[in-house]
């Protein structure tokens, strides 16, 4: 999971045009990031 800081400075680099890529995966690549970012929020509850 990335840092908060460079979850921004990617969104910062998509805003300001640097970041060229087809906008259905860039799409994925976000949503597979939360998937995972919540699936590890749920074991964590589990587990603690």
């Amino acid at each position: 999971p990335k840092s908060p800081e460079l979850l921004a400075q990617g969104w910062q680099q998509v805003l300001d045009g640097k970041v060229v890529g087809d906008p259905q995966r860039i799409r994925q690549r976000i949503v597979d990031h939360f998937s995972v970012d919540r699936l590890i929020q749920r074991t964590a509850d589990v587990l603690w």
